[in-house]
């Protein structure tokens, strides 16, 4: 019988601009792993940061306990008073964001600095949710008024 190991998560971080952090991760994030993601946040913010660019594209896979540290990243910022941005591309990762509504609670941006990017979803300070859009009901030909 072969095991396949367990993917885990890979955080690595760098400095963008002058008092922005840029954190990647690989691999997977999910309740197993989300602990590395949520002390590299943590480390930052406590460190001082003017924003934080959190980059998802090189994530195969989240789940509702990693939207959740993305929720609560959010949250600390709209607090702090720090800039937040998510960056996510095509495939498993945008659809669970989409599928939880984030991508509605959060502005959608096509393009990060001047550079396109396939899809991401961003929210600039000050951070401010906006309501979910209403859903466009077609007009009816039976419709009574």
């Amino acid at each position: 019988m072969t095991l396949r190991p367990m993917p885990g998560l890979v955080v690595k971080t760098h400095l963008v601009g002058e008092d922005t952090t840029a954190v990647v991760v690989t691999g997977e994030l999910d309740f197993a792993t989300r602990d590395a993601l949520v002390e590299a946040l943590t480390a930052i913010e406590e460190l001082g940061t003017g924003g934080l660019v959190l980059d998802l594209r090189h994530l195969s896979f989240i789940d509702s306990a990693g939207l959740h540290v993305l929720i609560a990243a959010h949250k600390r910022a709209i607090a702090g008073g720090w800039r937040f941005q998510i960056v996510s591309g095509p495939g498993r990762v945008w659809r669970a964001l989409k599928l939880s509504g984030l991508t509605n609670e959060l502005p959608a941006r096509t393009e990060v600095r001047g550079r396109p990017i396939r899809s991401s979803i961003s929210c600039c300070h000050p951070c401010r949710i906006r309501p979910p859009r209403r859903p466009q009901t077609p007009s009816s030909p039976f419709r009574t008024s």
